[in-house]
């Protein structure tokens, strides 16, 4: 742990950023697996972009879903794109903008109403606020299908799916103050709680 950006903020304020919103449509799967490897590291094979910032908004669940996808794309093309976060913020109208919401959603969303394009981060830039759709005023990239579920609670097959086909989205508690002031290293807070999930990253 140490002092950043965010060891500042009040409590309120530091919840403003954990946008995620739970939603009941996602089936965890009835079949799970187990990892064969015991390390994987998807950033030193090249396909994981560099940290991005959501800024005051609680956007996380875009950069979660963008994060997958950016991965998923690179492993299956070769070429790792940067795209467009602030266009799920704008157009994923099944999710709240800067208020909130679903990675799971989200991608659903892009495969259901955009064909699975993306536009690139440098054309559709962000803005860290909610505004106005501009999906279609800017050149389609990447591709994605579908999703494949994780069971829920269960890391065994988290490490399994990651293993086979790369990065994915998965949300948190990220309520204690441990994680606020996290740093670097593997995070284990005894008390988190799957009741408490709040918060969307990359994994």
């Amino acid at each position: 742990m140490a002092l950043n950006k965010f060891a500042c903020l009040t409590p309120t304020e530091y919840r403003s950023l954990l946008g995620y919103r739970p939603s009941k449509k996602l089936q965890s799967p009835k079949y799970t697996s187990k990892p064969k490897s015991t390390y994987l590291d998807w950033r030193l094979k090249g396909v994981v972009n560099p940290i991005k910032d959501q800024g005051q908004c609680g956007s996380c669940w875009a950069f979660s879903a963008i994060q997958t996808v950016e991965s998923i794309d690179c492993i299956a093309t070769g070429t790792l794109l940067s795209l467009s976060e602030q266009s799920l913020v704008d157009c994923t109208f099944d999710c709240f903008g800067c208020s909130g919401g679903n990675s799971y959603v989200a991608i659903s969303y892009i495969v259901r109403t955009q064909g699975g394009k993306f536009n690139l981060g440098s054309d559709y830039q962000y803005t860290a606020v909610d505004g106005k759709c501009l999906f279609d005023d800017y050149p389609k990239y990447g591709s994605v299908s579908g999703y494949i579920p994780i069971a829920e609670g269960d890391e065994d097959d988290l490490a399994a799916k990651v293993e086979k086909y790369g990065p994915t989205s998965v949300s948190i508690d990220a309520n204690n103050w441990s994680f606020q002031i996290y740093d670097s290293g593997i995070y284990e807070e005894s008390h988190c709680y799957i009741t408490a999930i709040n918060h969307s990253v990359g994994c």
